[in-house]
């Protein structure tokens, strides 16, 4: 291998991460990918907003390219006049979809050119916009930071497209309603507001290996095989990684709505998001992972919404762990180091990230630093000794904002000298859902204090959970029918459906992101079978253990004991009216990740990765199959989604006036 150059392959995973990531090997992200807009810039790379281009090499025939185009006036490149998507071409891909046409013929659906957007002028980057200030008396940005650039992956208000904002629908992208195939009640929440998937905006992280030193490539193949395993709503979504010799690019979900230096939030906002942060780590802490740089600038809001859901991001000095063999590294940032950390003679461990946790509380809820605030301030003696001693007080801030006893009492648990007298993040999580919310909750209602209450229900926790959750699947429509449908369906349709389910965006699966962290119970990130058992009976079913255990099964596709974020989503996509012919193209294209125009068996083998097994390849291409040539092609890859043509299709519908 090349100097510089990055193997992948070692990291590549199992069937989960490869359907959950797509890697591309030899291809640059600008032949996929315009570029927007400069995000910030880090040791190895940049940071760009970007959007997919219409590929040609993606859309394999006549009828994807047509499912794809949108109606538009004018010429194309070549001079030839743009043909409006029409209900007449329409109904051509529907009749083409549904018999297949005659064996050996193939009816022309002439393609529908959209002109290449011009090559994008890529603006300076941005200087360090002047925050909104949680911090009292200070423009606030972290001495950590490897440049003077906003948080990566977020957006300025400057910065924002039409589609950023909450009240605006994305320029090029149609509002539906989506049918509901199952003709079952809570059709209402499956009216969802689609996206054109090249109209969609996404971060990339951009790195050139050549100029990088040997321990930040570690860095980044660490970064990319943390992203891949994790499955969480609250951790930042890694959807492509390219590749070309010495350069990688990371495609991630798009998060709009700042980092947490850019809010100021009251005290039950504080326990919305700290309950959302501990979740996440508990998640990663099950997985052997620890974070190793949590920080106000490591944690972003998903848009601007004010009860926006929040991302972990950044996971390049992650760590996978053996609790007996820890490292002591002095990492992170100044205003998150712990005793231990500083005195260089402590191991860094679960309760590191938990003093992390406190520290983060304490600036949430008073504006200021508890110990140290940058760099600098590690050579000044009476501060650090301040902090190896862990020796704090509460200023009059926490009087003036009638910052309550139980703020103080997190902060305090999580700020231990001694590790193993600090709270585990699991104990920290129990006392933020079981004393302080609904203390909170009490004090709002004595107060009448409408939105303080109505943010507080806004938790996916609480004595409100059970109810909420019944509610929610009553709404969201979905019965035991819908899972049992999915249980049924052969690997690779299950392997298309997971895929899709990865590359949804997270506002349409929103109600099912709910359901999810209500019915899990047990806050792990992932249901257990006791869980879902749970989960079921609210539906009134009466269904035996064997039954029960032959669904969780079916959607545990990765044999792991515990159904994961993607594999639930997966097992509701259909039902839930999400799947549409621009996801399925997606889906198809990131199978068919070289554009043969074919799923092959050494596609599927690529997806599997680690869990490869050649007799699984061969039946999971048999399944669909229907020319017997020994591959898959969009053809059959639609027959095998639609084999209900009449209730397939009209949920899938293409991109429409």
């Amino acid at each position: 291998m090349d100097k510089g150059e990055l193997d992948l392959s070692s990291s590549k995973g199992g069937q989960r991460e490869g359907l959950s990531t797509w890697h591309r090997e030899g291809v640059e992200v600008t032949d996929v990918y315009e570029i927007l807009g400069v995000l910030g810039a880090g040791q190895m790379g940049e940071v760009y907003r970007v959007r997919r281009k219409q590929e040609n090499r993606g859309m394999h025939n006549d009828i994807t390219r047509a499912a794809k185009n949108v109606e538009s006036d004018g010429e194309s490149d070549d001079g030839e006049a743009k043909k409006p998507f029409t209900k007449s071409i329409r109904k051509k891909i529907n009749k083409s979809i549904l018999k297949g046409g005659k064996k050996g013929q193939e009816e022309h659906i002439p393609a529908l050119p959209v002109p290449d957007a011009p090559e994008p002028k890529i603006p300076p980057s941005p200087k360090a916009p002047k925050p909104r200030g949680i911090l009292r008396g200070t423009s606030y940005h972290s001495e950590h930071s490897t440049s003077n650039h906003p948080s990566p992956f977020v957006k300025s208000k400057d910065e924002q497209s039409p589609g950023d904002r909450d009240d605006v629908s994305c320029t090029g992208s149609v509002s539906s309603g989506i049918s509901d195939t199952s003709g079952k009640r809570g059709s209402g929440l499956r009216k969802l507001k689609r996206t054109i998937r090249f109209a969609r905006e996404y971060g990339c992280k951009t790195v050139s290996t050549a100029r990088v030193k040997a321990g930040l490539l570690d860095e980044l193949l660490n970064e990319i095989y943390v992203m891949r395993t994790l499955d969480h709503p609250y951790i930042l979504q890694l959807h492509e990684v390219y590749q070309v010799k010495r350069k990688v690019w990371l495609i991630t979900e798009l998060c709009s709505g700042g980092d947490l230096t850019s809010r100021r939030m009251n005290e039950p906002r504080v326990t919305v998001v700290l309950e959302q942060i501990l979740r996440a780590i508990i998640y990663m802490h099950r997985r052997g992972i620890l974070h190793r740089d949590l920080k106000l600038e490591n944690i972003l809001f998903e848009n601007n919404h004010k009860d926006a859901k929040i991302r972990l991001i950044d996971f390049g000095l992650s760590k996978m762990f053996d609790r007996a063999v820890l490292g002591n590294n002095a990492i992170g940032s100044a205003y998150t180091l712990s005793p231990e950390i500083a005195s260089g003679r402590g191991i860094y461990t679960e309760k590191t990230e938990v003093w992390s946790i406190g520290v983060i509380a304490w600036i949430l809820l008073a504006g200021d630093f508890p110990f140290l605030k940058g760099k600098e301030d590690m050579e000044n003696k009476e501060k650090m000794n301040k902090l190896l001693r862990a020796n704090y007080s509460y200023g009059v801030t926490w009087k003036g904002r009638c910052i309550t006893d139980d703020a103080k009492t997190f902060v305090s648990k999580c700020l231990k000298k001694n590790p193993e007298d600090r709270w585990t993040v699991k104990e920290a999580l129990e006392f933020v859902q079981n004393t302080w919310m609904p203390n909170l909750e009490d004090i709002a209602a004595k107060e009448k204090d409408k939105e303080s209450k109505r943010v507080l229900g806004t938790a996916t926790t609480g004595e409100h959970a059970n109810r909420k959750l019944s509610a929610d699947l009553e709404l969201a429509g979905i019965d035991t029918e819908d899972i049992e449908a999915f249980c049924k369906a052969g690997l690779l349709k299950k392997a298309i459906l997971t895929t899709m389910a990865h590359t949804v965006e997270r506002d349409d699966v929103a109600h099912l992101r709910e359901i999810f962290l209500l019915a899990d119970t047990e806050d792990t990130g992932t249901i257990s079978f006791l869980e879902l058992k749970s989960a079921l009976q609210k539906l009134g079913t009466n269904m035996d253990d064997e039954t029960l255990e032959r669904l969780f099964e079916g959607i545990d596709q990765d044999r792991s004991g515990q159904i994961h974020y993607g594999e639930f989503l997966a097992s509701l996509v259909e039902s839930q009216g999400l799947v549409t012919m621009e996801r399925l193209a997606e889906s198809f294209d990131r199978i068919d990740s070289d554009g043969k125009g074919f799923i092959s068996h050494d596609d599927l083998k690529k997806v599997l990765g680690d869990d490869y097994n050649e007799e699984l390849v061969n039946g999971m291409i048999e399944e669909a199959d229907f020319k017997k040539n020994g591959q898959v092609d969009y053809d059959e890859f639609l027959q095998l989604m639609f084999q209900s043509p009449a209730t397939g299709l009209e949920a899938a519908g293409n991109v429409r006036n």
